[in-house]
C-alpha cells in the first residue's frame, strides 16, 4: 500500500512539474523557480519554490474566482501575528490563477504523519491538541472562525512537537457583516446533528452552533492523533455505525481522563457534547 502511494505521489509529481510554470514572477519582479510538488486538494495545487537569490517557500496556486479569491490571502494578512498560523507573504495572479507566496515547512501534514509514523503517546498528543486549541481561541477572539478543521489541514513539526494551521480558505470571518454565509469546509468532518438537516437548516444550524461544529472537529483530530484512525461521518448510516471503541493497540487509554474528553468531543448528541470556550477553560486549568 505504502509504495503503491509513492508510485501515484511520484507520477502525480511529474504530471505537475509538466503543467507547473517552470518559473513565476510575483510582486516587486520577485523571481520562483518550481522545486517539487508538495500537496494536491480540492481547492489547489501547493509547490515548494526557490527564490532567485533567495531562499525556499511555498506557493498555493488555484484559479481565480472573481475577487473572491483574495479572501484567503486577507485571512493570512490578519493572522500574521498568531505563532500557530503559517505565514504568507505575498500574492499575484497569472492569467486564470492566483497564488500565495507562503513560508516552507520542513515536514509534512499532520494526517502524513500519522500515516507514516502511526498514533502517538496520550501525553504527546494532548499537548499538542492544547496548543491547537489555544490557537483557535486566538482565532474566535478575533472573530474568526476555522470551519475545515482536520489532520491534512494541520502542519506537524515533530522536532519541536507543534502544530500549524496551514489552510484558511475555510476561515469565515464574523467580523464581516456582508459576510457571506455558505458551507465551507469538509462536511465528512462535520458532527452528526449536521447531517441531520435540509440544506438550508444546514448553514443556518452551522452559524447557530459553530462552538458544537468545532468540538466535533476538535474530538476526530484527537482521536485521530491517539489511535491512529480517521473517523468521519458522511451519511445518515455513518452516525448509526459510529462508536468509540478502542483498538486493544491502544493501552491504557480507556478509563483515562483523555477518553472521557473524547466522550464529551464526539457525543453524538449535541446536548450532552463540550462546548468550545468550556474546553478552551478545561485544557487551561487541568492535567489530563
Amino acid at each position: 500500500m505504502i509504495l503503491l502511494d509513492y508510485i501515484l505521489s511520484f507520477f502525480q509529481n511529474e504530471a505537475i512539474q509538466k503543467k507547473y510554470p517552470p518559473t513565476l514572477t510575483g510582486i516587486n519582479n520577485k523571481s520562483y523557480e518550481f522545486v517539487k510538488f508538495i500537496a494536491k486538494g480540492g481547492y489547489g495545487t501547493v509547490v515548494k519554490v526557490k527564490e532567485k537569490g533567495g531562499g525556499f517557500y511555498a506557493i498555493k496556486t488555484f484559479l481565480s474566482i472573481q475577487d473572491k479569491d483574495d479572501k484567503e490571502f486577507e485571512m493570512f494578512r490578519k493572522t500574521f501575528h498568531i505563532e500557530n498560523v503559517v505565514k504568507a507573504y505575498s500574492m499575484f495572479k497569472t492569467k486564470s490563477e492566483t497564488h500565495i507566496v507562503m513560508e516552507f515547512l520542513q515536514g509534512g501534514d499532520l494526517w502524513d504523519n500519522l500515516y507514516e509514523f502511526g498514533p502517538m503517546p496520550r501525553l504527546k498528543a494532548i499537548s499538542l491538541f492544547r496548543k491547537l486549541v489555544i490557537t483557535i481561541g486566538e482565532l474566535l477572539m478575533m472573530g474568526l472562525y476555522p470551519s475545515d478543521l482536520k489532520a491534512e489541514n494541520l502542519y506537524h513539526d515533530r522536532k519541536k512537537n507543534n502544530l500549524k494551521i496551514l489552510d484558511l480558505g475555510g476561515m469565515k470571518d464574523r467580523t464581516q457583516e456582508n459576510e457571506e454565509t455558505k458551507e465551507i469546509g469538509t462536511p465528512c468532518f462535520y458532527p452528526p446533528e449536521y447531517h441531520l438537516q435540509e440544506k438550508k437548516q444546514q448553514i443556518e444550524y452551522w452559524e447557530e452552533n459553530g462552538e458544537l461544529y468545532l468540538s466535533w472537529m476538535l474530538g476526530l483530530i484527537l482521536w485521530h492523533m491517539i489511535v491512529g484512525e480517521q473517523k468521519f461521518i458522511c451519511s445518515q448510516e455513518d452516525i448509526s455505525n459510529f462508536n468509540l471503541d478502542i483498538p486493544t493497540r491502544i493501552l491504557g487509554l480507556q478509563g483515562s481522563q483523555t477518553y472521557y474528553l473524547l466522550i464529551q468531543l464526539l457525543a453524538k448528541d449535541p446536548s450532552k457534547r463540550i462546548k468550545f470556550w468550556t474546553l478552551h477553560k478545561k485544557l487551561g486549568i487541568s492535567s489530563l
